[in-house]
């Protein structure tokens, strides 16, 4: 496990290293590169990852719904925290809401559960960019205009991304492979950024940072709505029965909901416990819909799939 979690860490931390030695020996303009970045590469990425066939909306829709519920109750139990700490609330709770889900939470996705995950992480992305532009801005700016903001590069490629993905529109590979080029540009530079940042870090308010980095993941996990990512398969409950076995001997964690449809009926079995599942016998009922709902702190469940 230990060496799981430093092959997914390693990539990050040495981009990040790369960024903050070479901004400490050259102190290199990144203003440019930053704003390059939110303009052209990471629409690009979104754009991309949006029209992608393999991308279906309806299916992210309620990850992006959870993500917008903890971003807000994150702010919500924040606050009160803020007010009897002294500490001013629009400096504190902001970092709260949003935050480093672009620099981190994008690569760390992909190395945790590979390319076929960049579609969740781009969602969980675009749904904090959209309270962050439109309710972190507010909180520093009452006269921000709403449509100003739908102006944004990032909004835009969202909003242009859904729109060719709920129309099934596709482009051609000669626009659709230089869009991905661009894109594959986002995450290393975001990274090579936030290392070349560090090398103005100020210790002056440490403590508010310090209070931050406790606060931030305790509310993060006390309002998560759910911790699942749920994938279906349809098997032949001999089949389907090997496959939760071969997993549930492995150790993952996850729950199945078993479906069997007769007539005009259908039942549905949620069992938690490993142990269970490798003492059960389903019936051998033909057409067996069932449901891998996968803990996200373990990635092997996502293989339990054939």
């Amino acid at each position: 496990m230990i060496l799981r979690i430093a092959t997914i860490v390693f990539p990050i931390f040495a981009i990040v290293a790369v960024g903050y030695l070479y901004a400490r020996r050259k102190k290199p303009e990144m203003a440019m590169l930053n704003q390059l970045n939110m303009d052209i590469f990471m629409p690009a990425l979104i754009f991309f990852v949006l029209v992608r066939k393999e991308f279906e909306s309806e299916e992210y829709l309620p990850l992006a719904l959870a993500a917008i519920l903890v971003v807000l109750g994150s702010g919500l139990l924040s606050y009160p925290i803020a007010r009897r700490l002294g500490f001013d609330w629009r400096t504190f709770v902001p970092p709260m809401m949003f935050t480093n889900y672009g620099n981190l939470g994008l690569p760390l996705f992909v190395l945790a559960f590979g390319d076929t995950a960049l579609s969740a992480a781009v969602v969980l992305f675009i749904a904090g960019n959209f309270l962050h532009f439109t309710l972190g801005r507010y909180f520093l700016d009452h006269t921000v205009r709403p449509l100003a903001l739908l102006r944004t590069p990032i909004l835009m490629a969202s909003i242009l991304g859904l729109l060719f993905n709920v129309l099934q529109w596709h482009l051609p590979k000669a626009i659709e492979f230089p869009i991905e080029m661009m894109g594959q540009v986002a995450i290393p530079l975001l990274l090579f950024s936030l290392g070349a940042r560090l090398t103005k870090f100020d210790w002056h308010d440490w403590k508010i940072g310090l209070v931050g980095a406790i606060v931030c993941p305790v509310v993060g996990v006390f309002n998560r709505c759910d911790n699942g990512v749920s994938l279906t398969t349809t098997r032949p409950t001999n089949e389907a029965t090997d496959t939760f076995r071969s997993a549930a001997a492995r150790g993952t964690q996850f729950s199945v909901c078993r479906t069997i449809q007769s007539g005009t009926t259908q039942g549905c079995v949620y069992r938690d416990d490993r142990q269970s599942i490798l003492r059960s016998s389903y019936p051998n009922n033909v057409g067996v819909s069932i449901k891998l709902r996968c803990d996200v702190w373990f990635p092997e469940c996502f293989s339990a799939i054939p």
